[in-house]
């Protein structure tokens, strides 16, 4: 499942129900909302660990933050280490996204 709120007006922007979301279905539910507010001025990072799990690239939730992408990168490092129940498979999967990026500009 996949909330979107906005945690001024408390207003629900986007709930998307479903037994399995991969990265499609993420960017699905969230460009909508991209178009119509803009990007988020301020976002958890968090986000970054979940957008992460669902199979999003560094480049895609640093564009959805509006973060560059070595930045997303440190901010889902320092929750990966503050989350201590999802570390090491967070961490695992920022080190293979890294290495992605990495690859993309050799």
């Amino acid at each position: 499942m996949l909330t979107v709120l906005d945690e001024f007006t408390r207003q629900a922007l986007a709930v998307v129900v479903r037994t399995k979301m991969g990265a499609d279905d993420v960017l699905e539910a969230l460009y909508p909302l991209l178009l119509r507010h803009g990007s988020p001025e301020y976002t958890r990072g968090t986000a970054a660990t979940r957008l992460l799990n669902a199979g999003l690239t560094l480049a895609e939730i640093a564009n959805y933050m509006g973060w560059s992408v070595r930045y997303a990168a440190q901010v889902i490092e320092y929750y990966a280490t503050v989350s201590p129940s999802e570390s090491e498979a967070v961490l695992a999967k920022l080190e293979a996204a890294v290495e992605r990026e990495n690859a993309l500009y050799l």
